[in-house]
């Protein structure tokens, strides 16, 4: 049973006598015209029948009339579709391989990347390793450079604020640690600030900032929050401007001798 086969075409037969004027064509042909029909044999196979007229000095003396093999058409159609089947089965595993390269070489690269992120965003406390791809001479491994430097960096400036504060302050000492991806805008803007004042619950008035940069004492004082500045690394040749006190290191003492708290 073929699902393609046109059912509606007329049953060729053979006319007894080889009386050629019983076939459409045929009487087509005798008018000048070329004429073609399509038939099916009556095991529904298809006939293509061709009548050409044969003139001279455009006086039709008779008709030239040919017919294909009973299956010939079907066979050439057949193979035809089949071709296209393994084009289409070609072209489908190549898409489906090429679907599995790409997972493989961008899209889990990303992900790795983005839970790598994620986890810095949520847990500051604790060192996350961010995936190296910097072998890929690609945007992967751009990517995974930039990001693996932004972390490193990130790191580095809380681990600077924890020995500017003598190193009585580790992470894990913090009750909130706020990073540039928990805000809409970094320093010098107040936002980091303002986060953390909200998690808590402090008061401006009755917190201290320690920072070691001019970008962030702006920042602290932008939250309305009294600033003591230890100069370190990533001070260099800073002007800081608007800090409470400048310091060349910390103590309990160094704190509330020169910022007093007041409830």
């Amino acid at each position: 049973f073929d699902i393609f086969s046109n059912h509606s075409l007329p049953v060729y037969k053979e006319q007894p006598g080889g009386n050629g004027g019983a076939f459409p064509e045929v009487v087509k042909a005798l008018t000048g015209s070329p004429s073609t029909i399509v038939r099916v044999s009556e095991k529904g196979e298809q006939i293509v029948s061709v009548a050409v007229p044969i003139q001279r000095f455009r006086a039709v003396l008779g008709v030239l009339m040919l017919s294909t093999e009973g299956g010939d058409i079907d066979k050439i159609v057949a193979a035809e579709r089949k071709a296209i089947l393994r084009v289409f089965g070609v072209a489908a595993l190549v898409t489906a391989i090429l679907s599995m390269l790409l997972a493989s070489t961008i899209a889990n690269p990303l992900r790795r990347l983005s839970a790598a992120a994620v986890r810095v965003r949520r847990s500051m406390r604790n060192r996350e390793e961010i995936p190296d791809f910097s072998e890929r001479q690609d945007e992967i491994g751009n990517l995974s450079i930039a990001v693996r430097d932004m972390t490193n960096a990130l790191y580095a400036r809380i681990e600077a604020i924890a020995e500017a504060a003598g190193g009585q302050l580790p992470l894990d000492r913090f009750d909130v640690v706020v990073s540039r991806a928990d805000v809409a805008c970094g320093k010098p803007a107040p936002d980091a600030y303002l986060h953390a004042l909200h998690t808590t619950g402090a008061e401006p008035a009755t917190t201290i900032a320690i920072e070691d940069t001019a970008t962030s004492a702006l920042a602290a004082r932008g939250a309305g929050i009294r600033t003591i500045v230890v100069p370190g690394r990533f001070t260099d040749d800073q002007i800081v401007v608007g800090a409470d006190a400048i310091v060349p290191a910390l103590s309990v003492e160094t704190v509330f001798g020169l910022v007093p708290i007041t409830a």
